[in-house]
């Protein structure tokens, strides 16, 4: 077994084996520099869309002076995401009825982060994004599917999403995945893991 190197240490070999659980969609990699980027966002008691992590949003700001949290909306186009829903902290996020994954509607707070703050957003993609690590990754201009809510690779004249492809996780990774109203955490997926 080869030695493994973990922030510049390295561990004695054959002191304990090595293996993947790939991405889980909406979670932020724990990276000290950017754990303080996360922040609240309040979406608005007449929003009937069900929220969880990886999403695509627009975040408008609250109002000066104010200590309500920012208000959300989940983005219909390219041009109005700047931000992505995340699981990590959201501890008010509720798993309801025959769901196993964590949610949130209208009333309710999720955490954010915004484009622009260099956290790594471990997202659902496309998988034929897998045909892309053969190249170099950062080269991929990217858009997002808001129909089946995943991040795609950006064709022709299309406006592509501010964010940088880190890796893709080609089958090892959990996901959400809607099946008769109900959310479920579906196995064996397509990650990607990008930078805001």
């Amino acid at each position: 077994m080869a030695n493994l190197v973990l922030q510049g240490v390295q561990t004695a070999r054959n002191s304990f084996y090595i293996s993947s659980d790939g991405l889980l969609q909406g979670m932020a990699m724990a990276e000290p520099d950017t754990h303080f980027r996360y922040r609240a966002g309040r979406i608005k008691k007449s929003d009937s869309n069900i929220y969880y992590g990886g999403l695509p949003i627009t975040i408008s700001v609250a109002a000066i002076n104010s200590s309500i949290s920012p208000t959300i909306e989940l983005a219909t186009t390219i041009d109005k995401i700047n931000g992505f829903t995340i699981f990590n902290q959201s501890n008010n996020l509720m798993i309801v009825g025959n769901n196993d994954v964590q949610i949130m509607t209208g009333g309710g707070t999720i955490n954010t982060v915004k484009l622009g703050s260099r956290v790594k957003l471990a997202v659902k993609c496309d998988p034929n994004l897998r045909t892309k690590i053969d190249g170099s990754v950062t080269d991929v201009k990217l858009s997002w599917d808001f129909n089946k809510n995943m991040l795609i690779e950006a064709t022709g004249s299309a406006t592509p999403l501010n964010v940088a492809l880190h890796s893709i996780a080609l089958s090892n990774s959990r996901v959400v995945s809607i099946e008769n109203n109900e959310y479920k955490w579906r196995d064996g997926e397509t990650c990607a893991l990008i930078e805001l």
